[in-house]
């Protein structure tokens, strides 16, 4: 506490108000993975896609992957007329996305 206290006071007059815990509970954690991430010309990425604990600590990182995939797509599309990537993008997502929720670590 004393460290949190320190970081998060900024100035002389401004300090961290301590109150009693009132809640020790654990929060149940879950994932949740679409598939396909894609419908029609809807394409699902972060969130909306898949769903990690945070304590994997992987979320935010899937999402940029995600829109990375769906970016490179869009380019890929406009430049040559070709749907590959779009018809892959699930594909190419979920591999990222299932072998990170099966490696806590990676």
């Amino acid at each position: 506490m004393d460290e949190l206290r320190t970081r998060l006071t900024t100035r002389e007059d401004s300090r961290l108000n301590q109150g009693p815990t009132i809640q020790k509970g654990i929060t149940p954690m879950r994932s949740f993975v679409v598939e396909p991430m894609r419908y029609g010309r809807l394409f699902l990425a972060g969130d909306a896609a898949h769903i990690v604990p945070p304590t994997g600590v992987k979320g935010l990182n899937l999402a940029v992957a995600d829109l990375r995939v769906l970016a490179r797509a869009l380019s890929d599309f406009y430049a040559s007329g070709s749907p590959d990537l779009f018809d892959r993008y699930s594909e190419i997502c979920l591999r990222r996305v299932w072998r990170s929720s099966a490696s806590p670590g990676g």
